[in-house]
């Protein structure tokens, strides 16, 4: 089955609520039916470095504060490399310069995800989001909040908006710890009660009228009741707190954890969490994992925040900025051991019925699919098309190429007895296989042709990658009606030692590999040259055919060895004999004639030393046919 390559694109991946939303994602994705790839702007982070260590594919481009051009260049050239079908982008820097990279690269599918409200934004900013929104698909916002203040601040195309909460991976945070061995690393008794807030100290987050709510604790509780204060994570407000921590004179009841990947094990020491954001808030994923620990939780009346705590339910909800109720409720809830039992199953039920990471997976993979449908799948074909490859040990290149023909009919494969994985591979993508002794690539492709169901046969080579934007145009192509054509040529954008080649002559659209083989044929007298030969018109196709050509020099050369041997072959059948006359031409002359054909007048120059390498191989290749011609023909006379 195919598999549709989704590219997750986010600024860092740091410690905080997208970063776990993004590492669930690109950690439970279907992988039967999605590779999974992340890229960070700037650069990994905690959260980036552990999805690295447990094989997560992931990598950072090194952005600084602002996006450059290169970065902006190097984004797109890995969209286009991943042969990226879906680009899913999340927040703000993330969105933006994903989504740019992505419509330049023309990326078939472009899915925004929200993980916040838009209170604070700048006129800038909304103006951005306004046009870029224009061009995604469909934009993700984590809570009917997050959706309400976009509609404050811009008009929102209903049809692309969908909200979903997001999820928790329960088997992770439902793993058990031992609490006493928590509260002994901070110091704190086992009878104490403990406060917790999980979440960035930054302004927004408003921990400065929890560490006041803290202040009225102390002052209306006796000494042995009154709770620790556990604020989890870090921020520019550090600073801020903890000198207001020092003038509440508050330093032996609040606790700076710092920035933590083990929050399921602290929650296990929280006898109630509370989120004091006060700016905005998207949805509070830490009073997710609260509810999913069974723990009480405490929210403000901010963003998404009501949509996670039923007030009296679960938890308690309470007014912005307000020290006094937060302190009100915090001790309502430490004080009765059954409100908080209550409250915390109550959590419990509501996390499994709306927050967990299969709700979210299972919305958002079916968003997908919707979008695969219909933006990439068959719309209608006039004609069906059957794809041909000859494979011989391909097993670098095959599974790439495969995935990239998830749109033909069919898929037949013609093998030359392969000793490494490439079977296997291809028994994965298709079952009609056949395998025979190798007697000339146009033998080798008629055969093929018998082979197949449809008129229509493209021609695929196996280091080749069928590219969205190709696959779109074939797909609009064959709506309509082409009986007028016999044949498609196309572009081969080539990877020779690891640069595009754009001149040389192998950007030329002169292979017809997409034909009506009712209307033309190959030509089997030869051995190498294996272009279909069309019998009437031929469309030149827009987009280019990705071609991953040679690695290295050494490979080249194995490669100039076996096929310069059928050439000198198909130049025998043309009736080129070499004699005395005209030997100076054909092992002097012809290659130098080649070089400056290719290098100068299809400007290989412009392709720097790379180019320069590449048309000094082609005389190389013209030369040694020529010397195993003349060896052949030498053979033959003796």
């Amino acid at each position: 089955m195919r598999r549709y390559n989704v590219v997750h694109i986010v600024e860092d991946l740091k410690i905080g609520g997208i970063e776990r939303i993004v590492a669930t994602l690109s950690q439970y994705s279907n992988k039967d039916k999605f590779n999974i790839h992340v890229i960070c702007l700037t650069k990994f982070g905690a959260t980036g470095e552990e999805l690295a260590k447990i094989g997560v594919s992931i990598e950072a481009l090194g952005m600084g504060y602002h996006l450059t051009l290169p970065v902006l260049c190097k984004l797109f050239k890995k969209l286009k490399q991943k042969n990226t079908d879906i680009v899913h982008c999340h927040g703000y820097p993330g969105a933006t310069v994903g989504r740019i990279a992505a419509i330049l690269a023309r990326i078939p599918i472009i899915i925004y995800h929200t993980h916040n409200t838009f209170e604070d934004y700048t006129k800038r900013m909304v103006v951005t989001e306004k046009l870029l929104n224009i061009f995604t698909d469909r934009i993700l916002y984590c809570s009917n909040a997050a959706l309400n203040s976009a509609r404050q601040r811009y008009a929102v195309d209903s049809k692309k908006a969908d909200v979903i909460y997001n999820g928790v991976n329960k088997l992770r945070i439902n793993e058990m710890f031992d609490f006493v061995e928590v509260k002994r690393e901070f110091n704190i008794p086992a009878n104490t009660k403990v406060v917790g807030c999980i979440a960035s100290l930054v302004l927004r987050k408003g921990q400065r009228y929890l560490i006041d709510a803290a202040k009225i604790l102390r002052d209306s509780l006796p000494a042995d009741k009154m709770p620790k204060i556990m604020l989890v994570g870090d921020g520019s407000s550090r600073g801020d707190l903890e000198r207001q921590v020092e003038r509440l004179n508050l330093r032996a009841d609040v606790i700076f954890t710092g920035a933590r990947m083990d929050v399921a094990r602290l929650l296990e020491a929280m006898d109630v969490v509370v989120l004091s954001s006060n700016i905005r808030e998207g949805l509070g994923i830490c009073l997710i994992e609260a509810m999913a620990k069974g723990k009480p939780v405490i929210g403000t009346n901010v963003g998404g925040i009501p949509e996670v705590i039923k007030d009296g339910i679960n938890g308690l909800i309470i007014p912005s900025e307000d020290s006094s109720k937060m302190a009100e409720s915090i001790k309502i809830i430490i004080e009765d051991g059954a409100l908080a039992r209550k409250m915390g199953e109550a959590g419990r039920k509501i996390f499994e019925e709306k927050f967990t990471h299969e709700h979210m997976m299972g919305q958002i993979e079916r968003i997908y699919d919707d979008l695969i449908k219909n933006k990439i799948g068959k719309k209608g074909r006039k004609e069906k098309i059957s794809v041909a490859l000859i494979v011989k040990n391909e097993e670098e290149h095959i599974r790439q190429c495969l995935e990239s023909l998830y749109w033909a009919d069919e898929i037949v494969v013609l093998d030359g007895f392969s000793t490494d994985r490439t079977l296997e591979i291809v028994r994965q993508y298709t079952d009609k296989i056949y395998q025979k002794k190798f007697e000339g690539f146009p033998r080798e492709r008629e055969y093929l042709l018998t082979k197949t169901a449809n008129d229509w046969v493209f021609m695929v080579d196996a280091d080749m990658v069928i590219q969205p934007p190709l696959i779109k145009e074939i797909e609009e192509e064959f709506s309509k009606s082409l009986q007028r054509y016999s044949a498609c040529t196309f572009r081969f954008l080539n990877i020779y030692l690891g640069k595009e080649i754009r001149h040389c002559g192998w950007y030329d659209p002169n292979n017809p590999r997409l034909f009506d083989k009712r209307k033309g044929k190959y030509d089997t007298k030869m051995k190498y040259i294996d272009s279909f030969i069309p019998d009437g018109r031929v469309k030149v196709m827009r987009n280019d055919i990705l071609h991953y050509g040679f690695k290295s020099i050494n490979e080249h050369f194995a490669r100039v060895n076996r096929y310069s041997e059928l050439n000198a072959e198909d130049l025998n059948t043309k009736g080129i004999r070499i004699n005395n006359f005209n030997i100076a031409y054909y092992f002097i002359l012809k290659p130098i004639l080649v070089f400056l054909y290719k290098y100068v007048y299809k400007k290989g120059f412009l392709d720097g030393i790379v180019g320069l390498i590449l048309c000094l191989m082609a005389a190389i290749t013209y030369r040694v046919s020529y010397f195993k011609l003349w060896e052949l023909q030498k053979k033959k006379v003796l």
